[in-house]
């Protein structure tokens, strides 16, 4: 949970600049100069996207079960 906690407030955080990200001088269309937020949020939501992919598969390797040790000698069978 203390995984989950932290990214879930660094994405808050994140999505109070996703506006400003996507108004940077890197989205203006070329021939206009106009700003091309469409394609800065569509680059701004992959990142996103990208960036939880990793921090699932983080999770998913470094928690643990709490209780595998003592279900796991629990159900296994005794030999004498």
């Amino acid at each position: 949970m203390t995984y989950r906690s932290v990214m879930q407030k660094i994405f808050e955080v994140g999505n109070f600049y996703a506006l400003r990200f996507t108004n940077l001088a890197w989205f203006l269309i070329p021939a206009t100069g106009a700003k091309n937020t469409l394609l800065g949020m569509q680059v701004y939501t992959s990142g996103l996207g990208i960036l939880m992919a990793i921090f699932a598969i983080i999770i998913f390797f470094k928690v643990k079960e709490r209780y595998y040790e003592k279900v796991v000698t629990k159900s296994l069978p005794e030999y004498p």
